[in-house]
């Protein structure tokens, strides 16, 4: 059950639930105690974590990604020990391998280790690799997420 306010809602569209998965071939992850799996070859990942527009969220990430074959080319959640960068990443500035997230359709912006963010719009909260070529990558990374208590 998800109990919004009407000043939280700007339309309604209802859709099967397959429909509702998002870019990506992962159903949505489940959200324990434990945090959110993110592998490093994955796409973007569906949390089932919808939020608001303003809204923050804590995140705090851990594990490791290796990159490439290469093995001095490891990712912490905040990007590669090397501080190398990506070209044909979704944010191309910001370090290889870093933990990144999006709602819904929206612009990627990075979570890194540890970081509050404040969502930029309504919907669902997608994780993904700051890598413009995931399917070399093993590992992942696990993370949690908690709403802020200020809101």
């Amino acid at each position: 059950e998800i109990r919004l306010s009407s000043s939280d809602v700007r339309r309604i569209v209802l859709a099967p639930a397959a429909a509702l998965v998002g870019p990506s071939s992962y159903a949505p992850a489940a959200q324990t105690a434990a945090g959110i799996d993110v592998p490093g070859s994955a796409g973007w990942i569906p949390t089932g974590i919808f939020v608001r527009r303003g809204e923050v969220l804590i995140f705090s990430s851990t594990g490791q990604v290796q990159l490439s074959r290469a093995a001095e080319d490891i990712a912490a959640p905040s990007g590669a020990r090397s501080q190398r960068v990506s070209p044909d990443a979704p944010l191309p500035a910001v370090s290889s391998g870093a933990v990144i997230a999006k709602v819904g359709d929206g612009a990627p912006f990075p979570i890194a280790d540890s970081a509050a963010a404040t969502m930029p719009a309504a919907g669902q909260l997608f994780l993904g690799i700051n890598d413009g070529r995931l399917t070399d990558n093993t590992g992942s990374f696990r993370v949690t997420i908690q709403r802020s208590p200020g809101r």
